[in-house]
C-alpha cells in the first residue's frame, strides 16, 4: 500500500474559499449582530453545534451498531469522544500523533482496544474488495500518513485526508470508521467549523460507496489523481457546507 499524496488531491479552491468565508460569515454575524441579544445568539448557536454532534453521534452508532443495547454504548462512547475532542482543542492541542489516534480508539472501542493490547490490530483484516496492511506495517504507515499530513495548509483538505487514510489503512480489528470520522472532526474544530455529519441511509451508502472506489482507484494507480477520490473528497466537502448552512440558518430564525 502507497498512502496518498497530499499533491495528487484535486479541489475546485473555490469551494474552499467558499466554505471559508460562509464559517467567517457565521462568526461574524454571532459575534457582531447588534438586533438580538449576542449571549442569546451565543446559545442558539450552541444547541445547533451539539444539535449536530448529537446526530453525528447517534447516526453514526445506528449505521455501525448490530442492536439497540449496542448502538446506546456507540453513542455514549462517541459523545466521550468528542469532549475529549472539544477539551484538546480548547487546550489548542489538535490531532497530530499515533498517540492521538489510539486514544481516539481507546474512548469508542474500549472493548477492542484492550484486545489489540493498546496498540494496533496483530491481525490480517479483509476492507471490502481490498486487504488493508500487513500490520507489521501499520506504525510506519501511521508516522508517515501524520508526515504528509503537515504538507497540507487547507484544514478542511487535512481532516479529509486523515479520514481517508486511517480507514484506508484499518489499524484496528473494529472502531476504524468512529476513529476515522472523529480525527476528521477534530482538525475540522480545531479550525472553528462544525463536524461534517452524514445524515441518512442514502448519504451512508454513497460515502462507503465513495470510499471503496477511491481505494479501488488508488491500489491500482497509486501514484495519480483520480476522479473517485475526488469525488469522495468532493462530497465530505459538501457535508461540511451543509452543517454550515444548518448552523447559519438556526441563528437568523
Amino acid at each position: 500500500m502507497f498512502l496518498l499524496h497530499p499533491q495528487n488531491i484535486k479541489i475546485d479552491t473555490e469551494l474552499l474559499n467558499t466554505l471559508e468565508e460562509k464559517k467567517k460569515k457565521l462568526f461574524r454575524y454571532l459575534v457582531y449582530e447588534r438586533k438580538y441579544n449576542n449571549l442569546k445568539l451565543f446559545r442558539t448557536y450552541l444547541k445547533g453545534l451539539l444539535r449536530l454532534q448529537d446526530v453525528m453521534n447517534i447516526k453514526s452508532a445506528q449505521f455501525e451498531a448490530n442492536s439497540r443495547q449496542e448502538a446506546e454504548i456507540y453513542t455514549s462512547n462517541l459523545a466521550k469522544g468528542l469532549d475529549y475532542i472539544a477539551d484538546e482543542v480548547i487546550n489548542n492541542h489538535c490531532i497530530n500523533s499515533p498517540k492521538d489516534i489510539i486514544y481516539l480508539h481507546y474512548l469508542v472501542d474500549p472493548e477492542n482496544h484492550a484486545k489489540c493490547n493498546a496498540t494496533y490490530r496483530k491481525t490480517q483484516v479483509q476492507l471490502g474488495k481490498l486487504n488493508p496492511p500487513e500490520p507489521h506495517r501499520l506504525n510506519s504507515l501511521i508516522e508517515n500518513m501524520l508526515f504528509k499530513l503537515d504538507e497540507i495548509n487547507n484544514s478542511i483538505l487535512k481532516g479529509i485526508y486523515l479520514h481517508h487514510e486511517i480507514v484506508r489503512i484499518h489499524p484496528f480489528t473494529d472502531g476504524n470508521g468512529r476513529v476515522a470520522r472523529l480525527s476528521e472532526n477534530w482538525v475540522l474544530m480545531f479550525d472553528l467549523y462544525p463536524p461534517i455529519v452524514i445524515s441518512s441511509p442514502k448519504d451512508r451508502q454513497n460515502y462507503i460507496r465513495d470510499l471503496e472506489a477511491s481505494f479501488l482507484s488508488l491500489e491500482n494507480n497509486p501514484e495519480e489523481n483520480n476522479d473517485a477520490t475526488t469525488k469522495f473528497f468532493n462530497n465530505q466537502i459538501k457535508r461540511l457546507n451543509n452543517s454550515l448552512d444548518y448552523l447559519y440558518v438556526r441563528l437568523k430564525m
